[in-house]
């Protein structure tokens, strides 16, 4: 989003026309005098021509007060800022924080959109996640978590590629095997697969998303990060549909939980960086267009959608491409089970 001028008036004092303040108050005087002159002369003398000419008289002198009161004071122009679509140009630190500056700050690590009050982003610390699946102690909990594989690899019986965050969480074996079934009975490999949570437990998310490793091409910037958000905005779309009608969500609505997509093992710090800067900045596309386009089922429009991006390796992953731990849980999955038993 960008910003756009609307302006909006104020009016203020004018120290200088004193001197038209002055005679407006003696015109507010003469006129409560001859009004208060035209209801004395029709109660006690019963002469109603004169109390017209008089009422007449002290509402002109009211009129010409206010014109006076109102030329003595300023009339300022103030300027508001509306926010519009900001279009990202490049790669750079500097265009992630544009984008994140056009969603409004809530509290520390949380954001909500200026124009879809539904839709917020937050961080996802360990405490978030405590307090997310807390208060949504059911099995429709309406919890999605995301993640990532190299379905087109696993297809195709292929080496796949690894990501730094395809494993931040560990996830029941039974999964994984239930994606392997799939893959080996379609024709093609799909881009974007859910699969029910197999343990029976209401402290767990309700189904994983699985979307396709966006590919890091070299085909310019802009069409990285057009690769990045479809990743990012399939998954979310296809949470969001497959979340089905409960007590939960109908007061909570829908959490999304979702590391840094696409962010390649194995690459020098320089390119590591810059592919955190290219997952972070189509996150935030992807929950921009989330929030302004029609892409939502009918009965979803009106939930309260919170994506929550989770990074184990940074205290605050919105509000900074790299704020590492400096703890030994930098290399810990996490595991729901525990997550819950530690804060009970």
């Amino acid at each position: 989003m960008c910003a756009e001028q609307s302006n909006i008036y104020h009016y203020i004092p004018m120290a200088r026309h004193l001197a038209k303040k002055i005679i407006a108050g003696i015109f507010v005087l003469l006129g409560i005098s001859i009004f208060a002159c035209s209801v004395l002369a029709t109660s006690m003398c019963q002469t109603f021509m004169p109390c017209i000419g008089l009422f007449v008289l002290s509402m002109l002198l009211f009129v010409f007060a206010y014109c006076h009161y109102v030329k003595a004071w300023m009339r300022l122009e103030i300027p508001q800022w509306q926010f519009g679509k900001h279009t990202v140009s490049g790669i750079s630190e500097k265009e992630y924080h544009s984008l994140l500056y056009t969603w409004r700050f809530t509290s520390l690590g949380s954001y909500c959109h200026r124009q879809n009050k539904n839709v917020h982003i937050c961080e996802g610390t360990r405490e978030k996640l405590r307090e997310v699946l807390a208060s949504r102690a059911e099995q429709k909990n309406g919890v999605f978590l995301i993640q990532e594989l190299d379905l087109e690899a696993l297809h195709q019986h292929q080496l796949e590629i690894e990501t730094q965050y395809q494993n931040i969480f560990e996830i029941p074996p039974e999964i994984r095997r239930d994606v392997d079934s799939v893959l080996e009975t379609v024709t093609s490999a799909p881009q974007v697969m859910a699969v029910p949570w197999s343990e029976n437990s209401i402290h767990s998310p309700q189904e994983v998303i699985y979307t396709n490793i966006p590919r890091n091409t070299e085909e310019g910037e802009l069409a990285q990060i057009s690769a990045y958000t479809e990743a990012y905005t399939r998954a979310f779309i296809e949470a969001i549909q497959r979340a089905s009608s409960s007590h939960i969500i109908s007061k909570q609505g829908i959490c999304l939980l979702v590391p840094p997509l696409g962010v390649v093992k194995g690459e020098s710090p320089e390119k590591t960086r810059m592919m955190k800067i290219l997952s972070k900045i189509a996150f935030l596309q992807a929950t921009e267009f989330l929030a302004t386009e029609a892409v939502l089922p009918e009965d979803k429009k009106h939930l309260s959608i919170t994506v929550v991006l989770i990074d184990h390796l940074s205290i605050a992953p919105l509000r900074a491409i790299d704020t590492p731990l400096v703890c030994s849980l930098v290399e810990q999955s996490i595991c729901f089970a525990d997550l819950m038993s530690s804060s009970s």
